[in-house]
């Protein structure tokens, strides 16, 4: 499948080369429990990089680390989320929770 004007990217948000935004910032299993200072850090300055109409997609093993997760990204406003409606993807892992997050309509930082 060919989408124009795609750019994808794997990089350290605390270190992105980039003074730009993305529509889709895509997080997978990032193991809160083991460096949790640093998911804390990185989570919070993640509003500066979501396109206004952007959003974040967060995948974990499991719902303890999900609400461990939600509790480091208060700025942003979860999107309900239904995971029985999505399409199954061919990643090999053991995701088992997704949420989506986006900026707050009234957010100063769109």
């Amino acid at each position: 499948m060919h989408i124009p004007s795609l750019l994808l990217m794997q990089a350290d948000l605390n270190r992105l080369p980039l003074n730009s935004t993305f529509d889709l910032i895509l997080i997978r299993h990032p193991d809160v429990y083991r460096r949790a200072d640093e998911w804390r850090r990185t989570l919070a300055n993640l509003g500066n990089f979501i396109a206004p109409t952007g959003m974040l997609l967060v995948t974990t093993y499991n719902s303890n680390e999900m609400m461990l997760v939600e509790t480091m990204i208060t700025h942003l406003q979860v999107v309900p989320l239904d995971i029985d409606e999505l399409e199954p993807v061919n990643l090999h892992g053991r995701d088992k929770v997704a949420s989506l997050f986006c900026l707050p309509v009234d957010s100063a930082v769109r």
